[in-house]
Formats: C-alpha cells, structure tokens, sequence
C-alpha cells in the first residue's frame, strides 16, 4: 500500500478523505492485505468445497405476508415525494 493506490482507491470509491483519514485507510487495508496472504498460503488440498461451514440440512422458513402500512401511510413523514416514492439527493455525480 502506498498514498498513490489509496488516493485512487477513494478517488474510485468517490469518497473525499483528509489526510489522516488516508494514513488510517492504508494502515487497515495493508492488514487486509496481511491477512489474506496469511490465507493464501494455507494448504486446503485436502478440503472438500462448501457452500456453508455447517454441516445438514437447514430448513427455510416460509414466506409470508403480513399486513403492513399503505404507501400513502409510509409516505406522509417524508421530507419530499415524487409519484408516490421517496425522492433522495443524487448518491453519483455525473461528469
């Protein structure tokens, strides 16, 4: 890890980071990166794949609807609408 990879990490991110908030950011990831080297070099030759760490079989719950409130009732306290949505700022800026 370097500034330049974390600056284009929160420049792809589209996150502002001070200073500090970069040092941390590259102090985290380089032990991310640590950790999964550690992973890497476990020896897994023996293992079987799994789709879930528990053994059996685990029933899954049937869905059911239940009574909720009307879109009209979920709207009311929201600070601005459109065509019965919430309306949010823009998360992406456009370039």
């Amino acid at each position: 890890m370097n500034d330049n990879l974390t600056q284009g990490l929160s420049k792809l991110c589209n996150i502002a980071l001070t200073d500090e908030e970069a040092e941390k950011m590259q102090i985290e990831l380089e032990k991310i990166i640590n950790f999964m080297k550690k992973l890497a070099e476990l020896d897994t030759d023996d293992l079987n794949e799994m789709s879930h760490p528990f053994e059996g079989v685990f029933p899954l719950r049937e869905d059911k609807t239940e009574p909720s409130y009307s879109r009209e009732e979920m709207l009311k306290n929201a600070k601005n609408t459109e065509n019965g949505c919430y309306r949010v700022p823009k998360a992406i800026k456009e370039k």
